[in-house]
């Protein structure tokens, strides 16, 4: 099991703002230094399933995501980096991997960090690299904000710009595929969410859809069998409420190919106006002519509606975003300046 190298004053060291500042480095210290300096090291609480003995790991962080209101919760964005040897002394191997670190400290949320590992690691296992990100280990260890553990995963892409229903077909039915593959693999998510779902450029050059964010997520046998979804030819209701809200809600696959009209279907074939409506059903004979035109016209307009501001929509979709990524090797030298210069900064304050 490999251990990970995490940066000292994590939201500091490698942002490019020192912790504390210097007048310059003393004359006897210079790089080149291992690349374990300023690092805390953490231990694998919960490795990949596929994690053998191996070179420990370290981090160079990239940007601070998100933080809780009770800095309790940090999510990173990072540059993982396999170290060559235990010591760290040989430096780094050419090995890369764009990852995303989310930071948990004290009992409470550990504890909730280590739960959504477990998740990864079993329900999801199958599903990791394709519809959820991988997921390279969860770390624990001491530092100087105390207990802390580390969750790193795949950076996948950014989250979705627009509103799930405003994109185009294809695109929506990728992303409520993805959310009925959890379901099979026994699971649901309980946080559907534009800002869970991520995108980013497939190897074929089309988008790609991750589903992120396994906090609230339990164990589910979900009543709903469905292999392939047909947009525009599916069931208006589902037993599951989350297959339901993701597939008719959300991503509106759901068109309505009929709509009732004096306790009689009314099929679209015949809905081209509102005399062809009711030549079709009739005015029944307990409702005068002026009522039944009212209750026609009402649930014709309704139904006209709804159909031509869908297909009005995925005639006119919202662009697909993905962010066009960066230099991770920029980034790393970024980091061992900032190491640099938070190790001077513990070197001169102890001189």
């Amino acid at each position: 099991m490999s251990s990970l190298y995490w940066p000292q004053c994590a939201t500091y060291a490698d942002s490019g703002i020192p912790k504390r500042e210097s007048s310059g480095p003393p004359s006897d210290f210079r790089p080149p230094y291992s690349p374990t300096q300023a690092c805390d090291v953490l231990a694998p609480c919960m490795p990949r399933q596929c994690d053998n003995i191996m070179p420990p790991f370290r981090t160079y962080l990239k940007e601070l995501v998100y933080e809780s209101s009770d800095g309790n919760r940090q999510v990173f964005r990072a540059v993982l980096c396999q170290l060559a040897t235990q010591s760290g002394l040989g430096g780094l191997t050419s090995e890369r991997w764009d990852v995303v670190c989310k930071v948990a400290y004290g009992e409470r949320r550990i504890e909730a960090l280590q739960r959504e590992a477990n998740i990864y690691n079993t329900k999801l296992l199958q599903l990791q690299g394709s519809t959820v990100p991988v997921m390279y280990g969860c770390y624990m260890g001491n530092t100087e904000d105390g207990s802390t553990a580390v969750l790193i995963l795949q950076y996948c892409g950014i989250p979705l710009s627009y509103e799930l229903r405003g994109y185009k077909v294809a695109f929506r039915v990728q992303i409520a595929s993805a959310f009925v593959a959890i379901h099979k693999a026994g699971l649901i998510h309980l946080d559907v969410s534009e800002r869970n779902i991520l995108v980013s450029k497939g190897k074929d050059g089309n988008p790609h859809v991750t589903i992120i964010d396994f906090e609230m997520a339990d164990e589910h046998t979900c009543p709903v069998k469905v292999d392939t979804i047909v947009p525009y030819q599916i069931p208006s209701h589902f037993s599951c409420p989350e297959i339901q809200a993701v597939i008719v809600e959300e991503a509106e696959l759901f068109l309505p190919d009929s709509f009732v009209l004096f306790k009689q279907t009314v099929p679209a074939s015949v809905a081209t106006s509102l005399e062809a409506v009711l030549r079709y059903t009739g005015i029944p004979e307990h409702m005068d002519q002026e009522r039944a035109m009212i209750a026609a016209n009402s649930a014709f307009r309704e139904f006209i509606w709804e159909r031509e501001t869908r297909l009005g929509t995925d005639a006119h979709p919202a662009p697909i975003e993905w962010d066009a990524g960066d230099d991770d090797e920029d980034w790393i030298q970024r980091g061992s300046v900032c190491q640099w210069l938070l190790v001077f900064a513990v070197s001169y304050d102890n001189s």
